[in-house]
């Protein structure tokens, strides 16, 4: 049969159904209206027992064959109009790719554990059975095995696997629960040279350091070395950094520990919090990537730690993010470490957060010189504070001694400097290019510590205090509107490139006691309207209401531990 006949086979039956439908419907209407009469000589049992029969199989006979209708309506409209179920199969499964990915972005953080993926995914699959074979056709869509503790995350793993057909896999979830231990003991087993990549995370109770063990150890036996390519593993511990070394993932010289030297040179990505490594014991030749996080150590482990990443050639991006020692670095002379400073040529980003004073100048004054971008951030008061025997006492910001070590960008978040310390934090960064601030209160005092004086420099014309070039202020408050000076001269007393803020102005308190509370209002308000057109006619690029979320890097969420 041709099209045109088909076509007008079908006009012709539609027209007749269309007629039937409307028929049928009104017979059932009627049969309605007149339920509640009896005449004599039909009784209602039997009638109710007609309709019954016909109810039980109303599905099958009518909706069921109306809906396989519809869809073959929709997968013959979609064929004609040359949709995109004509392209090949292999392009169909790349646009695919990039849906998946781009949800993936927006699912960085470990504890999604990848349903923006598989949300996606279902999805597509649900369009049309050419989008179902498409999406179900290549493995690596369904790559992630996500270990997840409830009722049907043992179900969800055996189709996740089944469909990941030969694809590499990543392994991603917490450790400890019920899901978890099923899984490492009777699914590592067929699966363990699959896994591409780990990231497992332990909950904030000590005793589970042990699962994480158990955990890492199954895997290491069940893998070859060569095969793992990234490795991360997250213990929360109990216990804050200053009250002892943290504990080792496996004991010095044990079965374990020489498992994992052997699979260490072979990672690209190496990130480890919460757990100590035997860092001598380690070569990480294929290293691009390496985060410690959470973790206090030993002055000999920290220097063992950095020789160690020497022997990485191609590390590209270094985190150290609160990280201790638990004996300060400078007890020991420079003359005592031989193997210091190191060199990482290849290095192009290093991020240190919270870090206490003597262990932020030993590892800049450790890491050589080189075209890297160095981020320092705090989100803390505590990291001013030093252990004495009387206790911890604030030194503040200003006893740094960062002037010759290179800080490119400075980010302070949840208010962890004084207004009085600003100045002083600055001046012991003269080469910084970029300040984020977020979440923070400005106060005129805060923008005046900010600003560049015309004195602002030493007697050899060279500048103490930083000439910012980038500036971020996001989810802050900054006073006041009506009188905004402070905050023009800080942003015109530096040479801004580039500025965004999420920010909302302030208007002083009333004189009225029955409401002194300060009122605020953001840029959309036709007061802030002069402040906005000043900023965009003396910064080239300026963006009102970005943030913090938005930033990609340096990024106020680095200290989260994530999935990708």
């Amino acid at each position: 049969m041709s099209l045109s006949k088909a076509m007008t086979e079908w006009e012709r039956i539609d027209a007749q159904l269309e007629c039937v439908l409307g028929s049928y419907l009104n017979a059932c209407q009627a049969l309605e209206s007149l339920s509640t009469t009896h005449p004599p000589g039909i009784p209602p049992a039997g009638i109710a027992s007609s309709l019954l029969k016909r109810l039980e199989n109303f599905q099958t006979c009518h909706i069921q064959r109306l809906s396989h209708s519809r869809f073959s309506l929709i997968r013959a409209r979609n064929k004609l109009l040359g949709t995109a179920c004509n392209l090949p199969e292999e392009i169909l499964a790349e646009i695919f790719w990039l849906a998946v990915k781009d949800a993936d972005s927006h699912d960085q953080f470990l504890g999604n554990l990848g349903r923006a993926r598989y949300k996606c995914l279902h999805r597509l699959l649900a369009v049309c059975t050419v989008w179902r074979r498409a999406g179900l056709s290549y493995g690596k869509f369904w790559s992630l095995i996500p270990l997840m503790n409830t009722r049907s995350a043992g179900q969800a793993i055996e189709y996740t696997l089944v469909r990941s057909q030969e694809a590499r896999l990543h392994l991603a979830g917490v450790v400890g629960n019920t899901t978890a231990s099923m899984f490492i003991r009777h699914g590592i087993d067929s699966n363990g040279p699959r896994f591409r990549s780990v990231n497992l995370y332990t909950e904030r109770l000590a005793p589970r350091s042990q699962s994480m063990r158990n955990a890492v150890a199954a895997f290491l036996k069940c893998n070859r070395p060569g095969r793992l390519e990234e490795l991360s593993l997250c213990h929360r511990p109990v216990l804050p950094l200053s009250f002892r070394t943290s504990e080792y993932l496996f004991p010095r010289l044990s079965v374990e520990d020489e498992m994992l030297s052997r699979f260490a040179d072979s990672l690209s990505v190496l990130r480890i919090a919460g757990l100590n490594l035997h860092w001598s014991n380690l070569t990480l030749t294929g290293l691009v990537e390496l985060r410690i996080q959470h973790i206090a150590l030993e002055e000999a482990s920290l220097t063992e730690f950095l020789v160690t990443i020497a022997s990485a050639p191609k590390l590209r991006n270094l985190y150290i993010i609160r990280v201790a020692a638990v004996h300060n670095p400078p007890t020991i002379s420079r003359l005592d470490r031989p193997n210091l400073p190191i060199s990482l040529p290849m290095l192009g980003y290093l991020y240190l957060q919270d870090l206490y004073k003597d262990t932020l100048e030993f590892l800049l004054r450790s890491i050589g010189d080189g075209n890297y971008r160095t981020v320092l951030s705090y989100a803390s008061r505590k990291y001013f504070y030093i252990n004495t025997p009387n206790g911890e006492v604030y030194t503040g910001p200003e006893t740094l001694d960062l002037h010759d070590l290179g800080v490119d960008a400075l980010m302070l978040n949840d208010n962890p400097i004084h207004s009085d310390n600003f100045r002083p934090l600055l001046r012991t960064m003269p080469t910084l290019k970029e300040l984020y601030i977020n979440d923070s209160h400005l106060t005129n005092k805060t923008l005046k510590a900010l600003t560049r004086l015309p004195d602002d420099h030493t007697d050899d014309n060279a500048f103490r205090f930083p000439k910012l070039q980038k500036l971020y202020l996001t989810s802050c408050s900054i006073d006041d509107i009506a009188d905004s000076t402070a905050f023009r001269d800080m942003v015109a007393s530096h040479e801004i490139q580039e500025l965004g803020l999420s920010v909302l102005f302030t208007t002083p308190s009333t004189s009225d006691k029955r409401d002194n509370t300060p009122r605020t209002y953001g840029f959309e308000d036709p007061r802030a309207a002069p402040i906005q057109s000043w900023l965009q006619s003396i910064v080239p690029r300026f963006r009102a209401s970005v943030c913090a979320e938005e930033l990609l890097e340096p990024d106020f969420r680095s200290d989260e531990w994530r999935l990708w």
